[in-house]
């Protein structure tokens, strides 16, 4: 009964693929997570100069980064986590679209923002991941 529930909307090849690899998943989340910080430190390499110093052939440069940005993160969005590895890949990728809940203390930001502050950062505290607050403010 449980195998049906987990593997429920899975054709039999995707289910038995995932039944057999559990880590394949989180495999697949940590290769998006690399390709989206590779996209980052594109970005910001860009960016460097600051807004002025983008002009027109900067942001070309920039939409074509963002146009590439896109579907890597949908896909760390909508491709699963069974084990925590994979989890911490989605918390750390919340906390980057949710950046603003760092820029000030904790006890400065609204209930909602401390409320998915203190959890994204509970689940990269267990899945053994770099802490959200150390990392974006880098």
């Amino acid at each position: 009964m449980r195998d049906r529930v987990v593997n429920a909307g899975l054709n039999p090849e995707e289910s038995s693929t995932r039944a057999a690899s559990p880590w394949l998943n989180d495999r697949t989340l940590l290769a998006l997570e690399a390709e989206l910080t590779g996209l980052l430190e594109e970005l910001a390499s860009i960016r460097t100069g600051g807004v002025a110093a983008i002009g027109e052939a900067k942001g070309s440069e920039v939409e074509a980064i963002l146009s590439r940005l896109y579907p890597v993160e949908d896909a760390i969005m909508t491709t699963p986590a069974h084990p925590v590895v994979g989890l911490g890949v989605k918390a750390r990728h919340t906390a980057h679209v949710m950046s603003e809940y760092w820029d000030k203390s904790l006890d400065q930001i609204d209930w909602h923002a401390k409320a998915v502050r203190l959890l994204i950062e509970a689940v990269c505290d267990v899945a053994g991941v770099p802490n959200p607050a150390i990392t974006l403010q880098d």
